[in-house]
């Protein structure tokens, strides 16, 4: 008898972990596809013209990634595996992630799946949609590990955007940035988005590759206790998808008084332009 109500509780335990499971996906790609659904149906084809204005650097690496000639690009969706860690000594934890972004009206979700400590599973959203950024993180699905949403939280979600651009350069073009030359590797980049403006400093190679992302982002998440610190994405390999080529690899990383923070490692393999749809 004892043991039919053992089975019974794990087969009904189980069974509401995988409703959950199912009920939180459905949740994030909901999000995704209202995001998606902004696209606007606008086959513009980026022309030398149109990059009349910026700094030179900027010119030379939408030159050089390939973007003239082709279609602007709209919406975006990729996969990526990835590394996390939580602190320099923590163990990294692998994830793999889906993302999707809207360019013309700016936005993005990221859709990731992680073992902590190599067996409890995770589930997260990272996102901003309709100028609110948004991080849930939790433990099958079910228990709450993070939970970040407030002005803070809009400004790191901006500038997370900002240095994702790298993925889909003609967003450089897009009527909310203001670019401004610093030298002929470096150009700062302004975004402005429902009354909000971040900034960051995109600097280049000798091949007119983007290199990396500097800004300054609150670390912290929500709340009083965060503190506005510099954040830095350096690039590490680059390849050509869909005839544009863009960075594959990356760390992104925390410069504090107190020492360096490499907590991110990415990598993307696959990616589709102008497909607004889900995987």
């Amino acid at each position: 008898m004892l043991l039919r109500y053992v089975v019974a509780s794990v087969v009904l335990i189980g069974a509401g972990l995988l409703y959950a499971t199912r009920r939180f996906s459905q949740q994030t790609d909901e999000l995704a596809r209202q995001l998606l659904a902004q696209s606007p149906l606008d086959k513009t084809i980026v022309t030398p013209e149109m990059l009349v204005g910026l700094p030179a650097p900027v010119q030379a690496w939408l030159t050089a990634a390939g973007v003239v000639g082709r279609e602007r690009v709209h919406t975006v969706r990729l996969r990526q595996h990835a590394l996390m860690r939580t602190s320099p000594t923590a163990a990294w934890m692998p994830i793999d992630a889906v993302q999707y972004f809207g360019v013309d009206v700016p936005g993005f979700v990221w859709k990731a799946n992680a073992r902590m400590m190599g067996f409890l599973p995770l589930a997260g959203y990272d996102a901003y949609v309709g100028g609110k950024g948004r991080l849930l993180i939790k433990a099958l699905s079910v228990v709450p590990v993070a939970d970040a949403a407030d002005d803070k939280v809009n400004q790191g979600e901006m500038v997370r955007f900002l240095a994702e651009m790298c993925m889909f350069p003609s967003a450089a073009l897009s009527p909310y940035l203001t670019w401004q030359a610093i030298d002929i590797n470096q150009a700062e980049v302004a975004m402005t988005d429902n009354g909000l403006t971040v900034r960051a400093v995109f600097a280049f190679n000798a091949q007119h590759q983007l290199a990396s992302v500097t800004a300054r982002r609150y670390y912290g998440g929500a709340g009083e206790v965060s503190t506005l610190e510099t954040w830095y994405m350096p690039m590490h390999a680059w390849k050509s998808m869909h005839g544009t080529t863009i960075p594959v690899q990356g760390d992104v990383i925390w410069k504090l008084s107190t020492g360096d923070i490499n907590y991110f490692r990415w990598e993307v393999t696959d990616i589709d332009y102008n497909k607004p749809m889900l995987y």
